[in-house]
C-alpha cells in the first residue's frame, strides 16, 4: 500500500506533482478517480508503466489540455514568426525598390549634367564668337571644377535610413517632401 509520497519518490516527482496527475492516471487505469486512496490498492509497477505511457503521449503531442495549450502556443508563435519574417521581407523589398529608383534617377541626372557641362563652352562661343584664350581657360577650369564636384556626390545612406525609420515609426512630419528628402540624402564629397 504505497502512499502518495512513496509514489512520487518512485516516479521522481514530489507528492504534489503526483496529486496533480493522479486523476488522469486513475482514468487511464480504469479506476474511478473519486474513489479515495485508489493508489493504495494499485501496484507501484502498474502506476509507473501508466505514468510512462502518459508522459510519452504528452511528449508526442497527443496529451490532454496542457498539450493542447502547448500546441496552441507553438502554432501562435510559428504564425507570429512567419508574420515577422514576411514584414521584414517586405521592408527589405521596399529598400531595394528605393535603391533601384535612386540608382536610376542618379544615372539619368548624371547623363543630363554631363551634357549640360559639355554644352557650356560651345554656347558661350556661339554667343560671343571668338574668346580670348584666357577666358576659354577660365571657363574650362570652372566646368572641370563643377564636374569634379558633381562627380564627388555620394548618397548619405545614414541620413536616408534615419528619415525612412522616422517615417515608418509614424512620427508627425517625419516624411518631408520627396525633393527635400533627396536633398538631405545627398552630400558633396570633399
Amino acid at each position: 500500500m504505497p502512499t502518495q509520497e512513496e509514489i512520487g519518490e518512485h516516479l521522481d516527482m514530489t507528492d504534489r506533482n503526483f496529486r496533480e496527475i493522479r486523476d488522469k492516471l486513475a482514468d487511464r487505469l480504469g479506476i474511478d478517480p473519486e474513489r479515495a486512496s485508489w493508489w493504495q490498492d494499485t501496484s507501484m509497477d502498474l502506476i509507473r508503466v501508466e505514468y510512462i505511457r502518459y508522459m510519452r503521449e504528452m511528449a508526442s503531442g497527443r496529451g490532454g489540455d496542457q498539450q493542447y495549450d502547448l500546441t496552441r502556443e507553438r502554432a501562435e508563435l510559428t504564425r507570429e514568426l512567419k508574420l515577422k519574417a514576411r514584414r521584414e521581407n517586405e521592408e527589405a523589398e521596399e529598400v531595394v525598390r528605393h535603391v533601384d529608383v535612386i540608382t536610376e534617377v542618379l544615372a539619368q541626372v548624371s547623363v543630363k549634367v554631363a551634357a549640360a557641362f559639355d554644352a557650356i563652352l560651345p554656347k558661350i562661343k556661339r554667343q560671343y564668337g571668338d574668346l580670348p584664350p584666357k577666358a576659354v581657360e577660365i571657363i574650362e577650369k570652372t566646368v572641370s571644377d563643377a564636374r569634379n564636384e558633381v562627380h564627388g556626390i555620394e548618397l548619405d545612406w545614414e541620413s536616408f535610413d534615419e528619415m525612412e525609420e522616422a517615417a515608418r515609426s509614424g512620427e508627425e512630419g517625419a516624411r518631408p517632401p520627396e525633393s527635400a528628402r533627396a536633398d538631405a540624402a545627398i552630400s558633396l564629397g570633399e
